[in-house]
């Protein structure tokens, strides 16, 4: 059985009982109570429109498309300041105008967790580098591995497994721009994958891989402080 565990994480826990409790969110249900519509829709929507690093506020992907009705409903019950700030700190998603922008945006992409996962897009990037790593390390199940004479991993077989792993990572996620690499560095992948060659698997009949993925960071505030300033 191939087990991805959460690494960042400080329980021990497996990843499959975290979809249950970590990976929860909550949305305002009605436009209003006088539509059917429910922002479920258009949120499951603009999560399945954009790539999985990809936060729904982001407002260069545009407002919500929303139908006629239910634009309508939303400007004549728009929320106060006050309102808004509660519903964000209470980690509620909800629709909100931006001051001088037309349309309704998304405003919080948070989850109802207090670890990394405490966004969508990170535990959607997480669940896509789980499936990967699975799909690659689930063709080395009950592989014989030959040992050293110290009954440890060879080099050689440890430093192949890395590279099959990181290279699967890279073909799948960091060309297409999910996972996080550093632009000043070329040969920067964003990915690791490191097995201890003196882990030993003669006895526990379990080779234990670990592998670290870079996330991005998210430009959700932006302070200016703009002033006068005599330039020469």
């Amino acid at each position: 059985m191939v087990t991805i565990l959460p690494a960042l994480r400080l329980e021990p826990t497996s990843f499959y009982l975290d979809r249950q409790t970590e990976f929860v969110g909550l949305a305002t249900m009605e436009i209003n109570r006088t539509t059917t519509h429910i922002n479920l829709g258009y949120l499951a929507g603009r999560i399945a429109r954009i790539p999985v690093q990809r936060s729904i506020m982001r407002v260069k992907d545009g407002p919500i498309r929303l139908m006629l009705q239910d634009e309508q409903a939303l400007n004549t019950n728009q929320l106060s300041l006050p309102e808004a700030e509660h519903l964000f700190s209470d980690k509620i998603i909800f629709p909100y105008r931006h001051v001088g922008l037309q349309g309704w945006y998304w405003m919080s992409d948070q989850l109802l967790s207090h670890t990394n996962y405490g966004r969508i897009q990170r535990a959607r990037v997480f669940n896509k580098a789980m499936r990967v790593v699975h799909r690659t390390l689930l063709q080395e199940l009950s592989e014989e591995i030959p040992l050293t004479k110290e009954g440890t991993l060879p080099a050689m077989i440890v430093k192949a497994l890395q590279a099959k792993v990181e290279a699967e990572l890279v073909r799948e996620m960091t060309s297409r721009g999910n996972i996080s690499a550093d632009p000043d560095k070329p040969s920067d992948t964003g990915v690791r994958c490191y097995i201890d060659e003196k882990q030993k698997i003669l006895n526990n009949k379990k080779l234990e891989v670990q592998v670290r993925i870079r996330p991005f960071g998210y430009s959700d505030y932006i302070e200016v402080k703009l002033g006068y300033e005599v330039i020469r």
